[in-house]
């Protein structure tokens, strides 16, 4: 699993500003190793296990493609990038359908998923076809398919799309968006569980379900 979750603006943000580079992406071959690193043998199920300690929380990417119908998929690789200009980006396997339709300047929605919408976490990350049967939705002010009930929302532009490794960074500048007091779906070691705010002076909850779904997250 990705591990990026929303925080503050990094020092060199991106511009919002498509550039000719975009189409062309960023190729893997392009990132040199050290003499010392390329020596070194990292095994993968350490990776994922490490990577796996580190809090996120769960995100449905939503877009409307070409034909007028609603397209999403399930994405915990989410995170802020910049205040001026609003930026935020989502990274998504490079192999998704639903990249053919987050193109630039198209708009797309992000629903942070509230602690009582594991399922749909679950169906979003499984038959590409049957993702939006019976599920509730409504345009947003982008015309963008957002879900209801969730505990943020956010409607951003693509500006910019980058493939790196095996993953395609999509940069969207944030139009609109709008926050509940829902408590949101957390995801920690493949399970998912409940965010408790400090503020109220409790002790954090344990993880509220054992559902291993680390294999179905696509991004």
């Amino acid at each position: 699993m990705n591990t990026t979750t929303p925080g503050g603006p990094p020092s060199g943000s991106l511009t919002a500003t498509p550039t000719s580079s975009c189409s062309r992406g960023l190729d893997s071959s392009e990132i040199t190793q050290s003499p010392l690193l390329s020596s070194i043998n990292l095994d993968k199920e350490d990776f994922r296990a490490a990577c796996s300690k580190f809090p996120t929380g769960i995100t449905i990417t939503t877009v409307k493609g070409a034909d007028g119908r609603p397209y999403g998929i399930t994405v915990n690789s989410f995170t802020s990038v910049s205040w001026e200009p609003p930026l935020v980006l989502v990274c998504i396997d490079y192999r998704s359908q639903i990249l053919g339709h987050l193109v630039i300047h198209r708009y797309f929605g992000i629903n942070c998923l509230s602690h009582d919408q594991q399922e749909l976490s679950i169906r979003f990350s499984q038959s590409w076809n049957e993702r939006f049967h019976d599920i509730a939705w409504y345009d947003g002010v982008t015309r963008a398919p957002l879900l209801f009930d969730v505990a943020a929302v956010l409607e951003c532009k693509v500006v910019r799309t980058v493939r790196i490794g095996d993953h395609m960074i999509v940069v969207g500048e944030v139009v609109h968006a709008k926050s509940s007091e829902r408590t949101p779906l957390a995801y920690l070691e493949r399970n998912y569980g409940t965010v408790v705010n400090s503020r109220s002076g409790c002790r954090p909850e344990p993880i509220i379900s054992k559902t291993d779904s680390g294999a179905g997250l696509e991004s």
